[in-house]
């Protein structure tokens, strides 16, 4: 079987870089980007991601307004997608989950994602 291949979109360089030592460790072959330019272009049409850790606020808009637009593209209807979010307000979480994802609030534990990264992909749970 592949390494599952995780794109990680957070402008915040210590969560990006937490989720990619932890998601290596776990097996996973994860890429950061630090804001939505930089994501939409490691989406293009041959990327290899199979889930998306999409942050809510970055530099250059919101991941919710990435997540609805990804949700409107046949490619990315069925993506899995965490919204990673610092914000416990009931309308994003709502906004996520209406678009078909799950939310972690930051800050998280590695294992915590971790769980919910196997768990969504189908996956054993990592070993720490």
């Amino acid at each position: 079987m592949s390494r599952p291949n995780i794109l990680v979109i957070d402008d915040e360089p210590h969560v990006a870089m937490l989720v990619e030592l932890a998601g290596r460790t776990w097996g996973y072959d994860v890429v950061g980007a630090g804001s939505l330019e930089e994501g939409r272009s490691l989406l293009g049409p041959d990327t290899e991601t199979r889930m998306l850790l999409l942050d809510v606020r970055l530099p250059d808009g919101s991941g919710l307004d990435l997540l609805e637009e990804l949700r409107q593209d046949p490619r990315f209807k069925d993506l899995p997608i965490i919204i990673l979010t610092g914000i416990g307000e009931d309308n994003v979480v709502q906004r996520a989950e209406s678009g078909g994802a799950r939310c972690i609030t930051k800050p998280f534990s590695p294992t915590k994602l971790g769980r919910m990264v196997a768990d969504i992909l189908g996956l054993p749970e990592p070993q720490p």
